[in-house]
């Protein structure tokens, strides 16, 4: 049995491959028997070739259809408006519940570092919004646990639930550095951007560097 669904990489079905159910995008797409990168790793051919299909994404014409099923980057942390409910919560009684005492005594212990970490995202995020910058379509979370490689080494990206309008560089954060330790290491970093095109990309839409006012 295959373990993962494909991307938009995959070959349509013959007939009709999407629905949209008022805000909702549907796609049928067929089924992979692959690993998740994260766990089988990419070879430095298959970051040359990761890199190269972004470039290709990057690239897609964005068409009345595309703009109108994709939303533009809004440099808002994703749950953000949740915090402050949040918040609320661990500052209240917890009752008998071990789980949320525990949590209401490690926010609290740590809520000076908490706020500074939320106020610095929010003022990186109205300086980003600022600042002029190309958008294209991103996958916006293309890290390797949502590339998958099948038997032959074909790579296939996941998972576009969160697909946006937005710099490039909302897609290249996941290889410069990664999201996780262990998951790109500088030398994967340096085969995808081998192809050069996004590299080229990434300096078109430059976002602004140093101190946050």
């Amino acid at each position: 049995m295959a373990r993962h669904t494909s991307s938009p990489r995959s070959r349509p079905a013959p007939s009709r491959p999407t629905w949209v159910l008022d805000r909702f995008a549907l796609a049928l797409y067929p089924v992979v028997n692959a690993g998740r990168g994260a766990e089988v790793g990419l070879s430095p051919a298959q970051w040359r070739q990761l890199g190269a299909a972004l470039a290709r994404v990057h690239a897609t014409p964005q068409t009345p259809e595309l703009t109108r099923l994709v939303g533009r980057e809004g440099f808002w942390p994703s749950r953000r408006e949740l915090l402050r409910e949040l918040e609320a919560v661990v500052a209240g009684p917890t009752g008998d519940d071990p789980v949320a005492g525990e949590l209401a005594a490690f926010w609290q212990a740590g809520k000076d570092v908490i706020d500074a970490l939320v106020d610095r995202a929010d003022r990186l995020g109205r300086q980003a919004a600022r600042a002029p910058s190309q958008h294209v379509l991103c996958r916006a979370d293309l890290h390797t646990w949502n590339v998958l490689v099948d038997g032959g080494g074909q790579l296939w990206i996941v998972d576009w639930d969160e697909a946006v309008l937005a710099p490039p560089e909302r897609d290249l954060m996941f290889v410069v550095g990664g999201i996780g330790h262990g998951l790109v290491g500088p030398s994967d970093t340096k085969h995808f951007f081998e192809p050069g095109n996004i590299v080229e990309l990434a300096r078109r839409s430059p976002l602004p560097a140093g101190p946050v006012p």
